[in-house]
């Protein structure tokens, strides 16, 4: 996906438009939902922050799919915390901190309780350049 490429050069913007394509064509897409609503929450450019649609977006990825995994629910915490609903976020990171860790996935779990940290001390998480 030419997002994924363009998130991997570190360009936030051509990325996010993007996802934006792909989603006019396939509103749907759990994918494309869920990385966009990723980028919008966790963005280091304040400018691209948009916490009320990342939950949207990441709301939307997820009913497409019987049960969130670890990976989108911690989408859903990112978004929540860019939307200011902090016990909301802080809920939604220890439940993917949660089955992160009956997964036996540490990266994961060690990201994830660094997030939820910064949740409960009120900070969104921000994607590091």
């Amino acid at each position: 996906m030419l997002a994924s490429a363009e998130q991997r050069q570190q360009n936030t913007p051509a990325s996010i438009g993007h996802l934006e394509q792909a989603l006019k064509q396939w509103p749907d897409n759990p994918v494309a939902n869920n990385n966009l609503a990723w980028l919008l929450a966790t963005s280091p450019d304040e400018k691209l922050v948009d916490g009320k649609r990342a939950v949207e977006l990441a709301e939307r990825a997820g009913r497409s799919q019987p049960t969130l995994g670890a990976f989108q629910l911690g989408t859903l915490a990112a978004a929540l915390a860019a939307a200011g609903r902090w016990p909301e976020a802080q809920s939604k990171a220890q439940q993917a901190l949660e089955l992160s860790a009956a997964e036996k996935n540490e990266k994961a779990s060690r990201d994830l309780a660094e997030q939820l940290r910064k949740y409960q001390s009120q900070q969104r998480h921000i994607e590091s350049p």
